[in-house]
């Protein structure tokens, strides 16, 4: 079966050195992490994606006063969002992800060593940072990768981070049911609500300049809708309307 290199999202690692001045503050920052890690869900499931990370951010600074990212979500009231964090850091992360130590981000203040390929940060450019420091909400965002400054698109909260990624747009065209026009030609249905769609636009791989994707037994075609935008509508398909090595990449994952 043949198989596709999985995109790299990197976790800023600097989004956990001392970002935060109160409980109220790391109850934000982890609340836009796990926003951001459902969208990407998906698509870590179907191994198109990865998590590029710092395998000691749970034992990082998260708030200014010291103590540990562990011991600081476990003081917020709010259960859920430990729940969450655990969830998507320690099964989600690590099921899809790439462990790794922390990469140097340029800025002119203190830098994180780190161990990140320069092939990922300059091939890879998806990055997500999160904290309370104006200099980590910018796009892009200058990396010093091996003497070199490199620019990478940075997100910082699901907004941000949406635009990044391909969008589903739905089309008037395609409606729930298969229909013939005017003219004999049938159109494909699109039996998938929008946000679903959305879900399966992430999991699917590139054909051209289309997107395929499985989902239930069904396979879906993703068109560019806007010309130089990453918005596409989409269709259902048949299997023999798939070609052979796209078919054995979704059908491998």
């Amino acid at each position: 079966m043949k198989s596709t290199n999985p995109e790299y999202v990197v976790i800023n690692p600097l989004s956990v050195d001392r970002q935060c001045h109160s409980h109220a503050d790391v109850s934000d920052v982890v609340t836009k992490m796990v926003e951001c890690f459902k969208f990407l869900s998906p698509a870590i499931r179907a191994r198109r994606v990865a998590l590029v990370y710092d395998e000691v951010m749970a034992r990082r600074s998260l708030a200014a006063r010291g103590g540990n990212l562990t011991a600081d979500i476990n003081s917020v009231p709010d259960g859920d969002i430990r729940k969450l964090w655990f969830l998507f850091i320690t099964k989600a992360v690590l099921a899809g992800g790439v462990s790794s130590s922390a990469a140097i981000v340029s800025d002119g203040r203190k830098h994180v060593e780190g161990e990140i390929s320069s092939g990922c940060l300059v091939s890879q450019k998806r990055w997500l940072s999160f904290g309370k420091r104006a200099y980590l909400e910018r796009t892009p965002l200058a990396l010093d990768v091996e003497g070199k400054e490199v620019k990478v698109e940075n997100a910082w909260n699901l907004d941000e981070f949406r635009r990044l990624w391909p969008s589903y747009e739905a089309s008037p065209k395609h409606q729930k049911d298969a229909y013939t026009r005017v003219g004999g030609d049938t159109v494909s249905p699109m039996p998938l609500s929008d946000d679903e769609a959305q879900r399966v636009l992430m999991t699917s791989v590139p054909n051209g300049k289309d997107r395929i994707a499985y989902h239930r037994q069904q396979f879906f075609r993703f068109c560019l809708t806007h010309s130089g935008q990453e918005i596409y509508h989409g269709f259902q398909i048949n299997e023999e309307d798939v070609p052979a090595e796209v078919l054995d990449i979704l059908k491998s994952a």
